[in-house]
């Protein structure tokens, strides 16, 4: 089962689509820095109030921009899962006819994706606090901007 959901997670992520994803992250969030640097004019602006604007989500009222990031931000969960889900023709055969059993192939489909997600928003995360540490200062206290 382990092995299987390795194999899953290998055929989902390639190295060129992971370094195309980690750019567009690098460029969302510089782009969401630079705009909140710009609408506020560094007004006691900390790297935790860029981290929860960032990773705020998207209201009613917000610009076509933002929801263009938001977008783009969901659009490779499902290029990378896109594989995973669809029935590989005869890879997906042949694990089926070793395994004999459809619950224990969808378990481990489902298992992959799960870890698949995690690890992609942990990335996501990573991106834009090291990104944030480069425009706004870190502090322990709340800023003034929330």
């Amino acid at each position: 089962m382990k092995q299987l959901i390795r194999i899953n997670l290998s055929l989902m992520v390639k190295n060129k689509m992971l370094l195309i994803t980690a750019l567009v992250f690098i460029l969302i969030s510089v782009f969401q820095a630079l705009s909140l640097l710009t609408y506020s004019d560094r007004q006691g602006i900390h790297l935790g109030d860029y981290y929860l604007l960032s990773m705020g989500g998207v209201l009613i009222n917000d610009s076509y921009s933002r929801q263009l990031v938001w977008i783009t931000v969901i659009v490779p969960v499902l290029l990378y899962t896109y594989h995973l889900v669809g029935f590989a023709g005869s890879y997906d055969v042949f694990i089926l006819t070793r395994l004999q059993s459809r619950f224990l192939w969808w378990k481990s489909k489902f298992i992959s994706m799960t870890v698949f997600i995690l690890f992609y928003g942990i990335f996501l995360n990573l991106i834009h606090i090291i990104v944030g540490v480069f425009f706004f200062p870190v502090n322990r206290q709340w800023g003034s901007f929330l």
